[in-house]
């Protein structure tokens, strides 16, 4: 069994949860005000067994990540929908990851992003530096809502244009088996 899937009830599941646990939710609807934030200090798996997540009256991300620095922190198997638009990117986003290079990889997967105009980005990545995985995911957007937003060095810095690049490395963000519809 899981838990109700409402913002308070699955923070304070975070909040109680040891580095390296699973927390399950139960199948429904719910419209969160505000953000569910994983600190870096638990690398933990939420996963929505199919909960659908709407975003309410907020000016955060709803599940805000910060990496943990050895366990990896995965959201997988929710619905989420955007349908307040509350300007682009840094403050409207499904899912906000972040924290060091050097940190445990990140992973979003088997889940479906759902925008209305003028909603953020589905995944944003930024506060810091985060590598990751997302992957198996539907992103559904109507004109040219941005759905991945990748900002980690920051508008002004182009460091990220001057280190070299290793393909196939652990060290990107990658996009696998996704599907965008516009």
């Amino acid at each position: 069994g899981g838990i109700s899937c409402d913002q308070s009830t699955l923070q304070t599941a975070v909040n109680n949860a040891a580095n390296g646990a699973t927390i399950t939710c139960n199948p429904g609807s719910w419209t969160w005000s505000s953000a569910v934030s994983i600190p870096n200090t638990k690398g933990i798996t939420l996963d929505g067994n199919g909960a659908t997540i709407t975003r309410g009256n907020m000016t955060d991300g709803l599940i805000s990540i910060t990496n943990n620095p050895t366990t990896s922190t995965r959201i997988t198997n929710f619905n989420f929908v955007q349908n307040v638009g509350a300007g682009c990117c840094e403050s409207n986003v499904a899912v906000r990851v972040g924290g060091s290079f050097s940190n445990a990889k990140f992973r979003i997967d088997h889940s479906t992003f759902t925008a209305t105009p003028d909603a953020g980005a589905a995944v944003l990545i930024s506060i810091g530096q985060a590598w990751g995985l997302i992957d198996n995911c539907n992103f559904y957007a109507p004109r040219n809502s941005e759905q991945i937003h990748n900002t980690s060095y920051g508008a002004v810095d182009d460091t990220g244009w001057t280190e070299n690049v290793v393909t196939g490395s652990a060290d990107a963000v990658y996009l696998e088996n996704n599907t965008f519809t516009n």
